[in-house]
């Protein structure tokens, strides 16, 4: 019997949905699952004083493209040698002959694109030394990722010891720090290349920042940046410049606290002097360079010889331009002024010179 074609349209329709019932096909063999390694990161680091600093940034995501909740570890890897020893290692080389110098350790996967940094501290001998380090991320199955990138270093023992007795005092215009030459290097020796010293200042609760733009030649040194008010911390660093020519930090000192308050007055006013006329005295003095300066006081008296706390006070506000108009004056009479600056803690200079002049009769 033939078939419309509808009818045979609704007949390959029916088979089709039948085999696919009943699983026609072949089925394949069962697909292993999906090894969740993590992703290689790379590494880079430098000396300071007589360690290696390591550090490394944490991948987003496993090398499954998945999150990296699954790394369990990180392992650093460590190869020392004589530096005339040199040889090109495979990673296999590497592993067998290197040692795992410390794990950082991981519970949660918050740690994900972080920045982590280690220390590594060297011991020097009579050989230049040649010191490899690689990273590699281990997961919750004990699965080994790649090596990092190879780190290769040279130490250098000709680098400077940190300063002693570091010391910080405030004064007007700067925070005055100093310390003790450096005498001795990591290894013992003289430090005969020593550059100077590097600066380290934190703010309050921040981080600590280089604050001189040239090397510190000289054992003191003023920081003219800070604020009274405020709470700082400070350390250094010896700078040595190494056979390479390369410049190399040595550890940090111990941190200084200071909190400068500002106990400290303002210079006198300078360059007073008087104008007199029939209805009133000018006072013209120069404005102080100190840049808290809140204003000034005016004081005058008729008699020059009687002490300066018994002069009269002009202005009870404090005046902010540097001339005064005194318009109670009487002909025939003298006057003595003197100016005192203040700033804007309340602190007094003492008085600036005496200067008078007689006011005209008609």
């Amino acid at each position: 019997m033939l078939l419309k074609p509808r009818q045979f349209l609704l007949l390959v329709v029916a088979i089709a949905a039948l085999m696919t019932a009943t699983g026609c096909g072949r089925r394949g063999a069962p697909l292993p699952p999906r090894e969740r390694i993590p992703q290689t990161v790379d590494i880079s680091g430098y000396q300071q004083g007589n360690e290696i600093f390591l550090t490394w940034k944490m991948p987003a995501r496993n090398a499954a493209s998945r999150s990296v909740q699954n790394i369990a570890r990180a392992d650093v890897y460590r190869l020392v040698e004589p530096a005339e020893s040199f040889t090109v290692l495979t990673e296999a080389e590497f592993a067998d002959r290197s040692t795992v110098i410390s794990s950082v350790e991981f519970t949660t996967g918050d740690f994900a694109a972080k920045t982590f940094t280690i220390a590594d501290e060297v011991g020097f001998g009579d050989r230049p030394l040649l010191i490899r380090y690689a990273v590699r991320l281990v997961n919750e199955m004990g699965q080994k990722a790649g090596f990092s990138n190879f780190l290769s270093i040279e130490p250098s023992a000709d680098v400077a010891k940190a300063p002693l007795d570091l010391s910080a005092d405030a004064s007007q215009s700067a925070v005055i720090l100093s310390w003790s030459q450096t005498l001795e290097n990591i290894d013992g020796g003289s430090p005969d290349n020593l550059m100077g010293y590097n600066v380290y200042r934190k703010d309050g609760d921040g981080t600590f920042k280089r604050i001189n733009e040239a090397i510190v030649e000289s054992t003191v040194f003023e920081d003219e940046t800070f604020e009274f008010g405020k709470s700082y911390s400070y350390f250094l660093r010896a700078v040595s410049a190494t056979a390479s020519g390369a410049t190399v930090e040595s550890s940090n000192t111990a941190n200084v606290q200071i909190s400068p308050v500002d106990i400290f007055p303002p210079a006198p006013p300078e360059a007073v002097t008087i104008a007199a006329s029939l209805t009133e005295i000018s006072v013209f003095f120069a404005s102080n360079l100190e840049n808290d300066i809140a204003g000034y006081i005016i004081y005058r008296s008729t008699d020059r010889d009687i002490p300066l706390e018994d002069w009269n006070r002009l202005n009870q506000e404090l005046l902010t331009t540097n001339t005064f108009r005194d318009e109670q004056v009487e002909g025939g009479k003298t006057y003595y002024y003197y100016v005192v600056a203040v700033d804007e803690r309340g602190n007094r200079s003492k008085a600036s010179e005496v200067a008078g002049d007689t006011v005209p009769t008609r």
